[in-house]
């Protein structure tokens, strides 16, 4: 064998015959060469730095032992040059300071809050109110604010972002700091500096809560050095010298273990010769020795070593294929393979962890060309060091899913502003408001997509790298297999997080469309026919999938690990393992967190983070499941995958959909106030001009004030626009890269994935009940984001046929699962009606649910139709009132819009956006805040009205419910108004009521009126309910109905009213109380019950119905003429309070005819005309005044009723009277029409049956009563328990209740 020419290969230089000689001679030989090279090296000392910086250590870090409880105040890495601020304002400053001479530093922004960043002196002193740049001697740079603070403040360069990387420089001599972004100048920012005897500067930044930098002073090379000015500390001269020599020598013996040399082959002549392969590995041995001190240095590595492995990172070309970088037979392969044999463990891992670090790092850096130049070049480095096994395995085990590491890798930032600005100028950005060419703007945004598309190919071929699974054998796993266990665990951190999520929504949405594209092409692989993936039900419970405490939608685990024993015994087999229940946590670290909040301490913060990263290691402790050797099966492997992006997306990925679609609606909003302002302008315009036409002899002062309004519109316009056009090019990116067509049609996909999962688990049965949590909850997540959030335009029904066959399918779904019984848990109940709910909000949802099963329809129909109690009917009912909102019957209710006279009335119900009521945290406050432009079903209607015509039980016991609960809700509603009203007129200087309480007052009439549209929709829709006489509830529904529908009218209309009272204080937290809402629900309903008699004829016999009205007590004509503005018949006010608005005489002469709006004084003070002047203006109600909502024909209705009731009233005063000796003492509403035995006392029927539930005596003599009989002799009432008279109790339980609803209104104080 000749060892020297060995040795001349690996160190590049020639050596003697003595020292190849034998293997002994050529070890000693390279022994003796590398000892000398490596001390030749003669290091040059910078004298000049000796006097200008003055460093406390060798190492330049931030100084934790000068600055005061520093470790209370911020969490700091173990290197001290990363920071992330625990307090409401921490500042540090470095351990040396600058005396003389031009130096930097730079940090790189790990957030974009506040954060000031720049020098101080050693005199300053910082409190939690004041940073670097609040006193005299200090200078500081907000990029979120864009200002720099030197006790004065003055504006300085643009906003900064995360992943930003800023140059600080000094010039000690010219008295300057100048800050650089991204390696451009900002310009000067401080001139003629505090210099002179005992004036040293210090690098110093201020950081708000959780904000967060890394920090170079040269311990590692500048990103973005700039000519002239030097790092605080030194580079390591020496270090990198043996390194450069140490890598070359490496590097030659990688190739030629990697080339296949016949030396490879040889067998060894004599028992003193050894084998090539043995040689390479005694000299790599040798290297590898000497560079272990250089491979924990951060500089060396991020010098040396990178550039060495991006050397490496191409692909090796042979006679028969294409070697890889990274994989067997490649040169980086054999690099690596060196280091892992050579090096130990921690020795491996420490150099591995400083690599990957210096990867995360350059690869958030804010992309400064379009082409993401420099990300691509990482993500190719990644890909090739993970084509190695060991460090594949090391990094997904180990780094790749701590801090958020490999989610970041896969995270496509979006470019600078001035880098985007350049592909959308201000003259390409298009909106509905700016106007422009709707084509180029999407042009440009698909050229946009096309410059990401090669990095996102890039960060998949990543993702199949770490998926590899053929490298697993009997003593340890596959890469695959530990992938899906620490993204597993992963995932259900950020599903359990009480406090916060780990992960960024926009970081997460990536990690997720990422994974479901993988997830999808593996599946389309297997060449399946279905085209969803469909995860085995049987994983739920067989202890496959690891899914810690989360609950299912049949309750606790462990209740259904007991309750279902033995069909989980039949389901798995007796020898199967039972499920595990993994134990509860420890709740002694929580209950310390807890009690932090009420408990302040000195050291609090520190205490803060010590729980909290104590809590976060005992939640990733239990989460992290013990990794099993050997490969994973495939097809289990993607339904993992499946499974973990489910809950993924709803922990973390939907924030940011939510994110986009808010900014969506901004600029929509955005584009009705620019267009809003060219209307006003061109009428305003053309106004003056035919005022000035029709006018001779005008002066040029109309010139003046035209040209003056112009100048005002173009600068309310220019306002406007230039907020457009940020947010425009902000859309941009959403359209092309972050929420696409391709990431959309993958949300698409996973949604058919989960409908699927579930609908084939619920064949399963009672093991239905295992389905996790999450699967039901994702569901309105998913259903809002496929039919709304991912389309970027304003208009809300969008075309989905490419989709249909997905909605009917979670359509048919819905439908059959909404009341099912094994749905237990509540978050899954709720979820379940959510979804419906956005079904029901869009064109196609509806067609969705028409195309379902006449099963499924009927199912989903008697689930609305259920009673009201114990459920939650508020969102159920919300869901039956979108079948029908919009039809003509008394009001169409057409715009869904809170109604208002100044409305505009130019956007169509298409055009109208889809408004939800949403959380802090996103999710859904319910479906009473959803605002979407009506869908009437008339399939729907007819199913509605057929069940509740042939079923006479389940109809009267929804009705009675329905009523039930619009007592209890509209008897608190005004009981909440009684209490505000005392309140103010107890005391006039008294405070605004609480909050709270207003909350709760505006919860109660949303629920009000809900109940009320539905009463509505019942009565327009089946009226032979309630006038049908053959059926045997239809009296005392249309009795129980017509009262609380008076009722109602009469509260909120007849003075004295506190609802008026309230209307008039114009409270913010009431501004959806209004008369409009309440008044047209109620006017809809008597309208739907006298549909069929608003005929003008002479009648012998009052109808049916207008008796039940005009028989009312309650009842006045004027509370209907209230709706019209104009109250023309008597009013009967119960006592001689001063009445208000529509119903006050005294006040017209104080009504603009103009305006149509009446000046009094606050309400809750006396009506006094000297200070009528300066009293804010109240508009008088009419239904003329809301076109938007009301048309002429349903005016005409109203005024037919009216004189319809009038004319009745009329022939029951003259004809059908009734003496005052035949009303029911009782209620004297009604007459008497049943007598007691023995006692023969009398009363009308409601107040007996409603007494008799609670007392069995008469009213009058106390008598025990033992029969109660119509005047017809139809027994009502007796005491007996026969099967009849328990049929009797059943027909007048709706009786006994209508009385009892009506009675609860009476109750409340009438002198208010």
């Amino acid at each position: 064998m000749d060892y020297c020419r060995i040795l001349s290969n690996i160190f590049s230089t020639t050596f003697s015959k003595d020292d190849g000689k034998d293997f002994m001679s050529c070890i000693e030989a390279a022994n003796k060469h590398l000892d000398q090279k490596l001390e030749s090296f003669n290091e040059k000392v910078d004298e000049a730095r000796d006097t200008e910086v003055i460093a406390l250590s060798k190492t330049i870090v931030w100084d934790v032992e000068s600055t005061e409880n520093v470790s209370n105040l911020v969490k700091m890495s173990k290197d001290r040059l990363s920071i992330t601020s625990k307090s409401a304002f921490s500042t540090l400053k470095c351990n040396s300071c600058v005396i003389a001479g031009r130096y930097m530093y730079e940090v790189q922004l790990k957030s974009k809050g506040v954060m000031q960043i720049g020098f101080c002196s050693s005199q300053c002193k910082f409190t939690q109110d004041t940073g670097v740049g609040d006193t005299k001697y200090s200078y500081g740079l907000d990029g979120s604010k864009k200002r720099l603070w030197h006790v004065y403040t003055k504006n300085y360069g643009p906003y900064w972002r995360s992943g930003d990387i800023f140059g600080v420089c000094l010039d000690m001599s010219k008295g300057i700091i100048e800050y650089y972004r991204n390696g451009l100048s900002l310009g000067t920012a401080f001139e003629d500096i505090e210099r002179g005897i005992g004036i040293s500067l210090f690098p110093a930044v201020s950081l708000a809560f959780n904000d967060s930098l890394t920090a170079n002073f040269g311990g590692s090379p500048f990103r973005y050095p700039v000519h002239g000015y030097k790092p605080l500390q030194l580079p390591p001269m020496k270090l990198l010298y043996q390194a450069d020599q140490l890598l070359e020598y490496l590097v030659n013996i990688a190739r030629l273990i990697s080339s296949k040399h016949k030396e490879s082959s040889t067998v060894p002549k004599s028992p003193t010769d050894i084998s090539v392969d043995s040689l390479y590995m005694l000299i790599s041995a040798l290297i590898v020795e000497r560079m272990i001190p250089l491979l924990i240095n951060s500089y060396v590595v991020e010098d040396k070593i990178i550039k060495i492995i991006k050397s490496l990172c191409v692909c090796k070309s042979t006679s028969d294929s294409l070697i890889q970088p990274g994989v067997i037979g490649s040169t980086l392969e054999a690099f690596l393979s060196l280091l892992w044999t050579n090096m130990e463990d921690f020795e491996i891992k420490i150099f591995l962890k400083r690599l990957l670090n210096y990867l995360s790092n350059t690869f958030k850096e804010t992309p400064t060309d379009l082409e993401y130049e420099n990300q691509r070049t990482i993500i190719v480095i990644l890909t090739c060091l993970c084509n190695h096994t060991q460090t594949r395995k090391f990094f997904l085990e180990h780094k790749f899913f701590k801090k958020n590491c490999l989610p970041l890798f896969l995270y496509i930032k979006p470019p600078d502003e001035s880098t985007l600005e350049l592909l959308l100028s201000d003259d390409i950005i298009w909106t509905e408001g700016l106007g422009g060419i709707k084509e180029v703007y999407l042009e440009a945004c698909e050229k946009l997509k096309s410059y990401t598309s090669i990095l996102y190919e890039r960060q998949k071929k990543l993702i199949l790298t770490l998926l590899n699974n053929v490298d697993g054998d009997e003593n340890s796993p596959s890469s695959r297999k530990i992938f899906m266990n620490r993204f597993r665990s992963f995932a259900l951190d950020n599903l359990s997080a009480s406090f916060n999520t780990t992960t960024q929504p926009a970081i997460g949405l990536s990690l997720l469309c990422l994974l479901l594209d993988v997830a999808k092409q593996l599946h389309d692989e297997e060449k399946s026919e279905k085209p969803y993936l469909i995860v085995n039900h049987r994983y739920f419970y067989d202890n496959t999938f690891n899914y810690g405490h989360i609950d299912r939608v049949g309750g606790v685990m462990s209740h259904l690990c007991r309750v279902f024993k033995k069909e989980l015994t039949n389901a798995l087999g007796n020898e199967h393992q039972h499920v595990e229940i993994p134990p509860e946590p420890n709740n002694l670290l929580r209950d310390i967190y807890s009690t932090m909040f009420l408990v302040s301490t000195g050291n609090g913060t520190s205490t803060y983070s010590v729980v909290r990263n104590a809590l976060s290691d005992q939640t990733n402790h239990q989460l992290t499941m013990p990794i099993s050797p050997g490969n994973i099966d495939n097809h289990k492997s993607i339904c993992e995958i499946i499974d973990c992006t489910i809950m993924f997306y709803q922990s973390v990925a939907y924030k940011y959909v939510v994110m986009i679609a808010d900014l969506r609606d901004n600029i929509s909003h955005l584009s009705n106030i620019l267009m809003e302002t060219k209307n006003c302008r061109d009428e305003v315009t053309r106004n003056l001009e035919e005022y000035k036409n029709s006018i001779e002899g005008v002066s040029s002062t109309h010139d003046e004030i035209l040209k003056e309004l112009s100048e005002k519109f173009c600068e309310r316009k220019n306002i406007f626009a230039k907020r457009s056009i940020e947010l425009a090019r902000k859309q941009a990116w959403y359209r092309s890269v972050a929420l696409g067509t391709q990431r959309r049609s993958l949300l698409c996909w996973l949604t058919g994935c989960v409908f699927k999962t579930i609908e084939e688990a619920s064949s399963s049965n009672v093991l239905f009940s295992f389905v996790p949590e999450h699967y039901i909850t994702v569901l309105p997540l998913l259903l809002d984001t496929i039919l709304d959030f991912s389309f970027h335009d304003s208009g809300l029904q969008h075309g989905l046929v490419e989709n249909q066959d997905l909605l009917d399918m979670s359509a048919e779904f819905l439908s059959s699962h909404l009341a099912d019984s094994r749905v237990i848990i509540a978050s899954c109940k709720d979820a379940l009606i959510q979804a419906l709910g956005t079904l029901t909000c869009h064109q196609s949802g509806i067609k969705a649910l028409e195309n379902c099963s006449e099963e499924s329809q009927l199912l989903l129909v008697r689930a609305l139709l259920r009673k009201y109690e114990n459920r939650a009917w508020g969102q159920s009912n919300w869901i039956m009132l979108r079948f029908w909102l919009g039809e003509n019957s008394a009001f169409a209710y057409r715009d869904p819009r809170q109604p208002c006279i100044f409305q505009d009335n130019t956007q169509t119900t298409i055009t109208l956006p889809l408004i939800r009521g949403r959380q802090k945290n996103s999710s859904h406050t319910g479906l009473l805040h959803l605002i979407a432009p009506p869908c009437p079903s008339k399939h729907f209607q007819q199913l509605i009205r057929q069940v509740l015509i042939e079923d006479e039980q389940y109809s009267t016991g929804f009705l009675n419910s329905l009523l039930t609960q619009l007592n209890w809700a509209f008897s608190e509603f005004i009981h909440i108004l009684q209490d505000i009203e005392n309140l103010l007129q107890r005391d006039s200087q008294a405070l605004l009521p609480d909050p709270r309480q207003l909350k709760i007052c505006s919860m109660c009439f949303d629920l009000t009126i809900s109940l009320m549209r539905a009463l509505e929709m019942i009565v327009n829709i089946a009226p032979e309910i309630f006038k049908d006489s053959t059926r045997p509830n239809s009296d005392n529904l249309l009795g129980r109905v017509s009262q609380l529908v008076i009722q109602v009218l009469s509260r909120v209309t007849v003075p004295p009213s506190c609802f008026q009272f309230v209307i008039d204080l114009c409270l913010p937290d009431l501004i959806s109380v209004t008369h409009f809402a309440i008044l047209t629900a109620a006017l809809g309903t008597i309208l739907g019950l006298m549909s069929d008699e608003l005929i003008f004829e002479t009648l012998a016999k009052l109808p049916k119905v207008s008796r039940h009205i005009l028989t009312d007590s309650s009842f006045q004509i004027a509370c209907l003429e209230f709706a019209l503005g104009e109250i023309k018949s008597t009013v009967h006010v119960p006592n001689a309070d001063q009445p208000r608005g529509n119903f006050d005489p005294k006040l017209n002469r104080f009504v603009d005819p103009l305006t149509n709006e009446i000046r009094k004084i606050p309400s809750h003070r006396l009506l006094n005309e000297r200070t009528m002047k300066n009293d804010p203006p109240i508009l008088k109600f009419n239904l003329s005044d809301y076109m938007t909502h009301v048309t002429n024909d349903e005016i005409e209705r109203v005024k037919k009723l009216i004189e319809v009731l009038q004319m009745r009233q009329s022939l029951l005063s003259e004809t059908t009277l009734v003496s005052e000796d035949a009303l029911c003492t009782i209620c004297y509403a009604r007459q008497n029409d049943v007598i007691f035995e023995p006692c023969l006392h009398q009363s009308c029927h409601s107040c007996i049956i409603q007494h008799l539930m609670s007392v069995k005596q008469c009213f009058y003599c106390k008598a025990f009563i033992t029969m109660v009989k119509k005047m017809d002799g139809t027994i009502l009432y007796t005491n007996e328990s026969s099967p009849s008279s328990r049929a009797d109790s059943l027909n007048i339980e709706s009786t006994s209740t209508s009385h009892r609803d009506t009675q609860d209104l009476d109750d409340i104080d009438t002198s208010n």
